[in-house]
């Protein structure tokens, strides 16, 4: 019995940063959800809308304009800019050894998606 080799180039292809930006909206949609489903702290509620292009969204804390996180598609990343005035993140993709698609921040280590959040959310969700 032969193994199959694993097709990397059409699995780096779903790898694009359209098709993560997309995952990544539903991903902070989920979040805001779970979030609005906790209870409500000083009567905190969050919300995640996106513009009419499709490359770009936001994740935010309802009647505070300062809190605010940013996602934009570009050509070749992902651009992420947080509330606190610091540089804006770019979010590359690439393939780890086992094949799944993973994000780079910075050029840094490999990262699932819930790790980005996470990363760029929860100071807007639990940091008050």
């Amino acid at each position: 019995m032969s193994e199959q080799e694993f097709n990397w180039v059409d699995a780096r292809a779903a790898c694009s940063p359209a098709k993560v930006f997309t995952a990544l909206f539903m991903g902070v949609k989920e979040d805001v959800r779970k979030m609005n489903a906790l209870p409500p702290a000083a009567g905190q509620t969050f919300g995640a809308d996106t513009n009419s292009s499709g490359q770009y969204f936001a994740a935010f804390r309802e009647g505070d304009t300062n809190s605010l996180v940013e996602f934009t598609l570009r050509n070749d990343h992902i651009e992420i800019k947080t509330s606190n005035d610091a540089a804006p993140l770019a979010v590359t993709l690439t393939l780890d050894n086992e094949g799944k698609c993973k994000l780079r921040v910075n050029g840094s280590e490999c990262l699932d998606q819930w790790q980005v959040r996470r990363m760029v959310l929860e100071e807007l969700f639990f940091i008050r």
